[in-house]
């Protein structure tokens, strides 16, 4: 997710050309990492770059070296490598193969000129809030336009943007490269993250495994269904509208959003609805492969910590199914799909009484997750031992317990934070989700939510 708090000012003496040339925008990707763009660094080497946590409080506001690590002038992106200041090594966004698609909603921040406010002969630069809708010219290319809501006026006012996140349901998804002409600075130009997040060289200068194993899990077994099940290949050529092989089809739907993916594999259930193929329930082949291949079309696992902008349970147990690298497992439920590992929300004895009633009813939750002997025949500190040693167990078993907090519910942010605190503290194995307020997460998630109740529901049956 966006996180203002990490949002990095980047100052290179060789790109000084008059007075406000100097700063870029960029983020942090991994520890010690910031990605932005190429140009925002100058041209001349060995010259002098610097970033700082500019909405930090204390050390982190200061500036300080970095150098670059990698780069790709031919896109316009490239990575550098500081000291990352004490606490925010391993905070940082995570860098999305999906591919940008029409009309999805996307946010940002950057140093944007027209935010900045001069006091006499100082310059202090302010992060500007963006947000619109992305606009892809065709599927090929690297770059995509981003139509901003409220553009600014200002003469030269996206000055300073580039480098910039663009982020799409919690991930980045590209990098605003420069505000292109003629449109009244109503859009801006960026990079898709797609275009080189898979190159070695990037995932090699962001300390990252070369492969995602449990992609490469899912990719195979989705390129088999298709070459097997070639009915339901050429029903998604169609909606695609170009002829592609079973690797490439594959490659395709997984650099898909997972709303447009669960879509996809919806219109094909209707499809074989209407004309049957040759094939024992083919409702039960879709709704198996989509529900297997959820996890890694949200925010990779290779790191530690959830990332996403998580609205719903469900989504909740797609995004820990993702960071386990497991396959999903749902219970089906009166209200959505919940985690078969998640401890159930809200106790019955509400949040009122964080170190009382409610600590005492997750301990029975997790007792009784775990089949343990119930808390009462035990000491209270050698309980909370068992608890967090079954918790950890779970979590080398890629089988994590998670415990979803609905914001709406507590509405005190102060009791929020303590909340996650006190969890955290006392359950060291335990994964804690806040579940977004923010409605347009809430309306996607709901839907995909729909979705995979719909295919739970057909997911049964055999198929030849």
């Amino acid at each position: 997710m966006l996180d203002r708090e990490l949002l990095v000012e980047i100052y290179s003496a060789a790109n000084r050309v008059g007075k406000f040339q100097e700063i870029g925008t960029g983020y942090p990707v991994g520890p010690g990492r910031i990605l932005t763009a190429r140009h925002v660094l100058g041209e001349t080497e060995n010259s002098k770059i610097e970033v700082r946590w500019r909405n930090q409080l204390g050390p982190a506001r200061e500036w300080r070296e970095a150098r670059i690590v990698w780069e790709r002038p031919d896109l316009d992106v490239a990575v550098l490598a500081c000291d990352a200041p004490d606490g925010l090594q391993n905070q940082y966004g995570s860098v999305s193969e999906w591919e940008p698609r029409n009309n999805h909603r996307w946010n940002s921040l950057g140093f944007a000129r027209c935010g900045w406010v001069e006091d006499k002969d100082n310059l202090q630069t302010e992060a500007t809030p963006l947000k619109g809708t992305c606009h892809q010219r065709h599927s090929r290319d690297n770059t995509f336009h981003l139509l901003v809501d409220g553009a600014t006026s200002l003469p030269d006012g996206w000055q300073g943007v580039s480098g910039c996140p663009v982020f799409v349901d919690g991930s980045i998804i590209g990098i605003v490269v420069r505000c292109p002409k003629d449109f009244d600075q109503e859009r801006l130009l960026a990079v898709s993250a797609r275009s080189f997040s898979q190159d070695p060289a990037f995932r090699e200068a962001l300390h990252r495994p070369k492969a995602n194993p449990h992609r490469t899990r899912v990719r195979k077994a989705m390129v088999e269904a298709l070459k097997q099940h070639e009915w339901l290949r050429d029903i998604i050529l169609l909606r695609e509208g170009e002829r592609l092989t079973a690797e490439e089809l594959t490659d395709r739907l997984l650099n898909k959003p997972l709303q447009d993916f669960l879509l996809d594999f919806r219109h094909a259930c209707r499809e074989v609805e209407e004309t049957p193929p040759d094939c024992d329930a083919p409702q039960s082949v879709i709704s198996r492969l989509a529900l297997f291949a959820c996890p890694v079309l949200v925010v990779p696992p290779d790191q530690d910590g959830l990332l996403a902008e998580i609205a719903t349970r469900t989504n909740a147990e797609v995004s820990m199914a993702s960071f386990d690298r497991r396959d999903p497992k749902f219970v089906l439920t009166d209200r959505e799909p919940v985690g078969e590992y998640a401890i159930p929300a809200s106790p019955p004895a509400g949040f009122e009484k964080i170190r009382g009633e409610f600590s005492d009813q997750l301990d029975k939750h997790i007792f009784k997750k775990a089949a343990l002997y119930t808390i009462e025949e035990s000491e209270h500190q050698e309980s909370i031992e068992i608890i967090n040693s079954f918790l950890l167990e779970q979590r080398s078993l890629r089988s994590s317990l998670y415990y979803t907090i609905d914001q709406r519910i507590l509405k005190d942010p102060d009791l929020v934070r303590n909340t996650v605190d006190f969890l955290s503290d006392r359950y060291k194995g335990l994964r804690v989700i806040q579940l977004s307020e923010d409605s347009e997460h809430r309306v996607v998630q709901a839907a995909i939510a729909r979705h995979i109740a719909f295919f739970l529901s057909h997911a049964s049956g055999s198929a030849r």
